[in-house]
């Protein structure tokens, strides 16, 4: 039994009433999903170790100043980017709540922006550091 068709102990009949092309095709999609994000996790920790052996620890993100702190040190701000890909993969390995077409049609193009956003946006974050700490040309 794969992940995606158990939930909470229980077995979920996700893929039952479905043709066989239909399962293929859900399989299919599922493993393009995981390969997406197992990808754009590994880009963001090449992308967190580069950062980390080219930028002093103590470098600091500047910030707003909210809250009586004057911006976020360098390790914090390239270990979120990571941390927030696993969650968001772990929320999408879930059953679809409404298992309509639509659903399942908005659910994989979600599932294949997402881990692309995560890659621009801690290559930004990377780029800032890299500004901040003075190595930019």
């Amino acid at each position: 039994m794969s992940h995606s068709e158990q939930s909470s102990g229980r077995r979920v009949r996700v893929l039952e009433g479905r043709s066989d092309a239909e399962r293929r095709s859900l399989k299919k999609a599922v493993l393009v999903r995981d390969f997406y994000y197992a990808v754009a996790l590994l880009m963001c920790i090449g992308l967190a170790v580069y950062v980390f052996q080219n930028v002093p620890l103590d470098t600091v993100l500047p910030g707003s100043g909210r809250r009586g702190s004057n911006g976020n040190p360098a390790p914090y701000v390239m270990c979120m980017p990571p941390i927030v890909a696993v969650l968001i993969w772990r929320v999408f390995r879930r059953r679809p709540l409404r298992q309509g077409k639509n659903a399942l049609v908005r659910r994989y193009v979600l599932a294949g922006v997402i881990p692309v956003l995560m890659v621009v946006g801690q290559a930004g974050v990377a780029h800032s550091l890299f500004e901040a700490a003075g190595l930019t040309g």
